[in-house]
């Protein structure tokens, strides 16, 4: 929001100093520094505060803070169980990107073509093209997702 007086533009008491995306709100006197000086001093921690405010949007639009969470697991990726009345129920990769979504199912032998095709949907979702650092932490995020998540007693019977 940037820099506002405070409480009203008739009788301003300090200058107050607004980033809600970063969570800042702080004030400078008027009484304790001079009118001059606390708006010279709200400027520049206004100045400051934007500087952050875009090396954090720089950060957060590198290709590799909008694959990966800050745990190292792949955003946008779960392995999940599909229990189905009827049908044969099985476990897939469930996907989520740009407001897009796909499941891609997973079988006892195919985890490795299953993980490797969900890297392929989120990174063709994302307009990216995979880089040595992509790869290497696709391939450290593996641990996440390598587990089944199939309940135990669960059957396959169809019908059940």
């Amino acid at each position: 929001m940037g820099v506002m007086v405070h409480p009203n533009k008739a009788n301003p008491l300090r200058y107050r100093v607004q980033i809600k995306a970063l969570g800042v709100n702080e004030y400078f006197s008027i009484v304790k520094h001079g009118p001059k000086k606390a708006e010279r001093l709200a400027y520049e921690r206004d100045a400051e505060l934007k500087k952050l405010l875009n090396v954090r949007r720089m950060q957060a639009d590198l290709a590799i803070n909008k694959l990966f969470a800050q745990n190292g697991s792949v955003k946008g990726l779960k392995r999940i169980w599909r229990e189905r009345t009827n049908r044969k129920s099985y476990e897939c990769f469930s996907l989520y990107a740009n407001k897009s979504q796909t499941e891609i199912v997973v079988r006892e032998d195919n985890f490795e073509a299953a993980y490797e095709a969900a890297q392929e949907w989120l990174l063709k979702k994302y307009k990216l093209s995979s880089t040595y650092e992509i790869i290497k932490m696709f391939k450290s995020a593996k641990k996440f997702y390598w587990n089944s998540v199939k309940p135990v007693n669960s059957s396959n019977k169809i019908g059940c």
